[in-house]
């Protein structure tokens, strides 16, 4: 089962435990090389161990309306606000899920 993470889901559980800061590591994540090929933003101030930069990507939760979704930012934060989906330089983090 692949789908996106909820806003539920990333503001508990696995990646909302112990102090902030790591908290906002759990949830950053770097662009892969496709990602940024098909104009998704990567910050260059926010450094991970993966490469130089981290990005915005969606969560599958929906906003005010159809229109609208919450997003975790290139610093790890949940969104504290929705924004439109038509911004196409935010990615997605694909969640996997397997049964034995």
């Amino acid at each position: 089962k692949i789908y996106l993470r909820s806003y539920y889901e990333m503001s508990s559980g696995l990646f909302s435990t112990g102090t902030t800061n790591q908290d906002y590591a759990r949830r950053m994540c770097s662009p892969t090389d496709f990602a940024l090929s098909n104009y998704a933003y990567m910050s260059t101030y926010y450094i991970t161990s993966f490469r130089t930069g981290a990005s915005n990507y969606w969560t599958r939760s929906a906003g005010k309306s159809n229109s609208y979704a919450w997003f975790v930012t290139g610093a790890g934060e949940v969104s504290t606000n929705f924004t439109h989906v038509g911004k196409t330089y935010h990615g997605v983090r694909p969640a996997l899920k397997v049964t034995i």
